[in-house]
């Protein structure tokens, strides 16, 4: 989630990212874990990055989700014309799989 939630922040507000360049290679779609060749961050550094992402994302000002994209953003079967657009799904998209992740950390408990 820090990964993508960067990486929408970045399409979104033009913001820089603020993750590793090598988290691309651990937290990219179609990546896993098996396939790593790099050592992956460790929690301390995860609770982190999450934590800076959260005071980062509570100072955007509210105009700012009215702004146009440059190119208005294709995903599947959305496209996604204003920085609102783009950051509002990702944030719905991440809380599901949040939802998913949760339920699935009960089944095993």
């Amino acid at each position: 989630m820090i990964y993508w939630m960067d990486k929408y922040a970045t399409l979104s507000f033009g913001s820089k990212s603020a993750v590793p360049s090598h988290y691309e290679a651990l937290f990219n779609s179609g990546t896993k874990p098996s396939d790593w060749t790099i050592v992956p961050p460790s929690k301390d550094e995860l609770i982190q990055l999450s934590g800076a992402q959260l005071s980062t994302l509570s100072e955007l000002a509210p105009d700012w989700l009215d702004r146009t994209l440059q190119s208005p953003y294709a995903m599947g079967p959305f496209q996604f014309a204003t920085a609102g657009e783009l950051f509002n799904f990702a944030l719905m998209h991440e809380a599901i799989h949040l939802g998913v992740i949760s339920s699935q950390m009960k089944l095993l408990r």
